[in-house]
């Protein structure tokens, strides 16, 4: 009961400060702007023949009075990118938390590809 009603008051406040605008897109399209909590850019990276796979992830925390129903489908644009839902990691009333992920390609250097002239 004290953790419901504590986070009910903080919440706004938590919101307000630290809140990013983002757009959350469902399967369907709907486009609907949001105030989230974006957590930092996590990479992983994968060697493999054609080159490096780069894995971004964040975790991304919806508030309800925003976004009442989130699905797998959507997807987020944080900073006019666009992150696709991963995960629902946690529900509750006023809040959903995500995590987002986006992949990239680089190539690997070849060999005597740049000379000096």
């Amino acid at each position: 009961e004290f953790d419901d009603y504590y986070a009910g008051i903080t919440r706004p406040t938590l919101k307000e400060r630290n809140g990013q605008p983002v757009v959350y897109t469902d399967a369907d399209g709907n486009q609907t702007p949001a105030t989230a909590l974006v957590g930092p850019e996590q990479v992983e990276e994968d060697r493999i023949e054609e080159g490096r796979r780069h894995r971004r992830s964040r975790e991304v925390t919806l508030f309800t009075d925003d976004v009442a129903s989130v699905s797998m489908k959507g997807t987020v644009t944080i900073d006019d990118q666009k992150w696709p839902v991963k995960r629902i990691i946690a529900e509750t009333p006023a809040e959903t938390l995500l995590e987002v992920v986006r992949g990239e390609m680089t190539e690997i250097s070849r060999a005597d590809y740049r000379r000096p002239a």
